[in-house]
């Protein structure tokens, strides 16, 4: 009795073994689960081939979505794992730590693990020019930038609030919400926060007493943080001061404003940039390519960039003449700055070095690139101009070059799309595999065709004869007759036909 119920409970956890994923890995709790873990982590490796995707390079598949999985005949296998790319990828390699972010949508209750939380703000933390271990560097991140990387569901939890975020994800670390850029929603509400505030900013810009807030500008005040306080006293200092300290007797007529020609002094232009620097964590000018025109306008400088055409580069350049500034390293690229071709070349040019790509000799490491790399690097409005396809922003950009556009990582998953991308393709598969006539593509094999990265071609016979057609509209072609095994003479017709 006791033997019939253990036996029936192993075949039960056998039947089963592949519904067991918890958290980013798979558990398997019994021998007999180890030749069906293995055959399919050896499918999805046969599908991955098929895609692109070497068996060591297990990122490039954060690029596939589930549709491309499904094309190349994966979509039993990811239908067994509810039609979730993070937990079939969990299952089949539970060596490795997936994170589902980077697949798009994530699990349910997936941000309710502090765990899975870190896991996301130390991924983000380079894109938001945050370096690793620098948790004070999270003070001058904007909540908007945070979910403008996909951290919407996650700032939901807390409603809304990136302080209350970090607090609970490193809660070892001694945060100051009076140190963030970007204070939290309700933050000025407090008028002990008002008053912690103005005392620190007196301290900053040397303030011996109160009546020295007199001589002092409301931009600067502004350009160190204050912006959203003066908005409270309807952008008012002398209001704000009097609210803050209401025991001390202001004079509102002895505060200083600005005259009417302020900004045409350069020394009054630089005196307020380096404030502002200081105020949002500038550390040295090259600092400065990092920083938006909004975040300045937040700042208080809308009336002087007006001066520049709401140029920051042009701004700076007059600021800070003797620095050699490039336009293109700039994060948020000044207006009417893509439309030049040989600022495009510029920023590729840029962007290739920083992942060693120096002369024609290493264009072959642009194929393995992806539109995200672009993006990550202040290039997102550049792949738009190209609908995000590189094989037309490389065309352009480098015309001299014989670009090969299957190859790119981004057009490895479907079949060429016009005739003339058809013909190049053709051509350049026919020398390689020393096709003289049309009926010698019987003889290519599937591993032929994944060596030169087509894959979309590779174990699919169907697609292969109907671009075949397209290519020889005049040969009859037997449908049995593709790739490897399955090969056999061809048809009379096929051979009479050229």
């Amino acid at each position: 009795m006791l033997l019939s119920f253990i036996i029936g409970l192993v075949k039960l956890l056998c039947g089963t073994a592949e519904r067991f994923v918890v958290g980013s890995a798979a558990f398997f709790p019994l021998h007999c689960f180890i030749p069906h873990f293995q055959g399919e982590r050896a499918s999805v490796l046969a599908l991955g081939l098929k895609l692109g995707i070497s068996k060591s390079d297990f990122d490039a598949w954060y690029k596939i979505d589930k549709k491309s999985f499904c094309d190349v005949g994966g979509m039993r296998l990811l239908s067994k794992y509810g039609s979730s790319m993070w937990r079939l990828l969990s299952a089949v390699f539970p060596e490795r730590k997936w994170l589902p972010f980077r697949f798009g949508r994530v699990p349910h209750d997936y941000w309710t693990s502090l765990d899975h939380q870190r896991d996301f703000l130390e991924f983000v933390a380079p894109q938001l020019n945050v370096k690793e271990g620098d948790l004070d560097g999270w003070y001058q991140v904007r909540s908007s930038e945070l979910i403008d990387v996909g951290a919407r569901g996650l700032l939901s939890l807390y409603n809304g609030s990136f302080s209350k975020l970090l607090t609970a994800a490193y809660p070892d670390h001694p945060w100051d919400d009076s140190k963030f850029t970007f204070k939290p929603h309700n933050y000025w509400n407090s008028l002990k926060n008002q008053q912690t505030f103005m005392e620190e900013l007196g301290k900053k810009i040397g303030l011996q007493d109160l009546d020295g807030w007199y001589s002092v500008e409301k931009s600067t005040v502004i350009a160190m943080g204050g912006g959203s306080l003066l908005t409270l006293y309807k952008g008012s200092l002398s209001k704000l001061l009097a609210g803050v300290y209401p025991d001390h007797s202001w004079d509102p007529s002895k505060f200083a404003t600005k005259r009417r020609n302020h900004w045409t002094s350069l020394d009054n232009q630089m005196k307020f940039m380096d404030e502002v620097g200081k105020g949002i964590g500038v550390k040295d000018l090259d600092g400065w390519y990092s920083v938006s025109v909004a975040s300045m306008i937040h700042h208080g400088a809308g009336s002087l960039l007006t001066l520049y055409g709401n140029s920051l580069s042009k701004l700076l350049a007059t600021v800070y003449p003797d620095h050699p500034w490039d336009v293109s390293k700039f994060a948020f690229k000044p207006q009417n700055f893509w439309p030049s071709l040989q600022n495009q070349k510029r920023f590729v040019d840029d962007l290739g070095k920083k992942i060693g790509i120096h002369s024609e000799a290493d264009f072959e490491k642009w194929y393995e690139v992806s539109p995200r790399l672009f993006q990550e690097h202040g290039g997102k409005s550049l792949t738009e101009r190209y609908r995000h396809s590189l094989p037309r922003l490389f065309a352009a950009v480098y015309p001299d070059y014989k670009w090969q556009p299957w190859r790119f990582q981004s057009a490895r998953i479907r079949v060429p799309q016009n005739d003339e991308e058809r013909e190049k393709l053709f051509a350049h598969l026919e020398t390689s595999l020393g096709i003289q006539k049309p009926e010698d593509w019987y003889r290519v094999t599937a591993e032929q065709l994944l060596v030169l990265k087509v894959p979309f071609f590779a174990n699919r016979p169907g697609v292969l004869r109907e671009t075949l057609s397209k290519q020889y509209p005049n040969v009859s072609w037997d449908p049995n007759a593709f790739l490897g095994p399955r090969s056999r003479k061809p048809t009379s017709s096929a051979r009479g036909s050229a």
